[in-house]
């Protein structure tokens, strides 16, 4: 995200407005690095920077902010770094005295070329421009809002769980090329997806073509009813493609190294199915007494795997997105306006963290098999000759309109509720879904 964006003014909820927060006393900088950080610390916005090295420990960062806090007891202390998370960053969560002030990597690149021409860095001078940074921009730049602990924990363990999913999807092709060379029968049986229990247990028994003739007919019509394949004409069609089927290469050369590797790939799919089984598991425990369950728990098409990732991407903090366009900017789905004389463009947001537009599009895309309008959006996008992914991510970028407004009001989705307002607008390609709606009982 970048850091580089005014904020728009919080919405104030109704009630006493919450207690000023002390103000800011002391400004660092802080470079992280594996052998020691660097931390420049200006005690005013003009006073000179005093450079410090700190062993990259828990003890040694503790001491020293505890010692810092010593020196300047009154108000808050501004950190800038450019971490999101990590670490240094978990370590200074702890303190009740900080500000934390991510800053974008690019930002601080730039930052240091701007007055570094030559290309010159040091830890203490990225800290010092870190610092400086915040000093001067500080009204620029967007203070972490913490989210609370099973926030933080449920959003590592669907990223995580994201990463395993990755992994196996990788050893699948990566087990299905050779497949194609020298068995494509094997895939013509089970299917293309081969982290199917079916598809283990066939390539654990009958890794190529040979042992597979070799087998019994009545062995393989066990197997398949064994794995729920019970059809009959389907037992049949396979049992007379094996019968038939011919060894795609005749090179010898081809025949003994390719189905070498199939029984070595073969094992490797199961630990990865327990690992996102473990996630799967501890992500459902954490997000069923989640705060925000009740908001994405229902959502048409999200379900037990991206509910969870919803309620990570939006939180339970609401200043961090005080805006819609917030929200798209953040997620990558809004795209980038740049303008230079005559020449105009919208280029792609490719500024962006990877895993949060992931969520929102596959989200988009499962819900357009539940949900009639995101339907019917996709539908327009397609004749409209566009891609069928940039026709899914028209629908992303619509329900986040609608996710954030639910998010922010704390009210569950309601689908009725939002094709009324569709009505009311005119909106023509809804026309066919207004009939069926009841008659609302409340004002909406």
């Amino acid at each position: 995200m970048n850091n580089l964006v005014i904020q728009a003014p919080v919405p104030t909820p109704a009630g006493p407005s919450p207690a000023p927060a002390p103000p800011i006393t002391c400004w660092i900088g802080l470079d992280w690095a594996d052998q020691k950080h660097g931390l420049v610390v200006r005690p005013a916005p003009t006073a000179p920077p005093t450079t410090h090295l700190v062993e990259p420990t828990p003890a040694a960062l503790d001491a020293w902010f505890s010692q810092l806090r010593l020196e300047h007891p009154p108000g808050r202390i501004a950190v800038g770094l450019e971490q999101r998370r990590g670490a240094v960053l978990y370590g200074l969560l702890k303190y009740d005295f900080r500000a934390l002030y991510p800053v974008n990597p690019r930002c601080r690149a730039d930052y240091r070329r701007a007055f570094n021409v030559s290309g010159a860095k040091d830890d203490p001078r990225d800290a010092a421009r870190l610092g400086e940074l915040v000093v001067l921009h500080a009204d620029r730049l967007r203070a972490l809002v913490v989210e609370d602990a099973p926030t933080r924990q449920l959003r590592l363990l669907v990223e995580a769980r994201r990463t395993f999913v990755e992994e196996r999807s990788a050893w699948s092709n990566r087990l299905g090329a050779p497949l194609k060379c020298y068995s494509p029968l094997a895939l013509a049986l089970v299917g293309e997806d081969l982290t199917t229990p079916l598809a283990l247990a066939f390539l654990r028994r009958w890794p190529n073509l040979a042992q597979l003739q070799a087998a019994q007919p009545a062995t393989v019509r066990s197997f398949f009813s064994a794995h729920h394949r019970r059809r009959e004409e389907k037992i049949t069609a396979r049992l007379a493609a094996i019968v038939t089927a011919q060894p795609l290469p005749e090179d010898a050369a081809l025949l003994v190294p390719l189905p070498l590797q199939t029984p070595h790939l073969v094992p490797q799919r199961r630990p990865l199915n327990r690992a996102v089984a473990a996630y799967d598991t501890q992500s459902q425990r954490v997000f069923a007494p989640h705060g925000e369950a009740g908001l994405f728990g229902p959502l048409p098409g999200a379900g037990p795997g991206l509910a969870p990732r919803m309620a990570a991407v939006f939180g339970t903090g609401r200043a961090n997105f005080a805006a819609t366009n917030d929200v798209r900017c953040f997620t990558g789905v809004a795209p980038v306006k740049k303008e230079s004389g005559n020449l105009k463009g919208v280029p792609f947001r490719y500024a962006r963290p990877l895993f949060v537009p992931q969520s929102i599009v596959e989200f988009a895309k499962c819900s357009i098999g539940q949900c009639d309008w995101a339907r019917r959006r996709y539908e327009d996008q397609m004749r409209k000759q566009k891609n069928r992914w940039a026709a899914i991510r028209v629908v992303a970028f619509k329900w986040l309109r609608i996710l954030w407004r639910c998010w922010q009001a704390r009210q569950p989705y309601d689908e009725a509720r939002y094709l009324r307002s569709l009505q009311r607008a005119g909106v023509v390609l809804y026309q066919s879904l207004y009939a069926n709606l009841a008659p609302a009982k409340t004002p909406v």
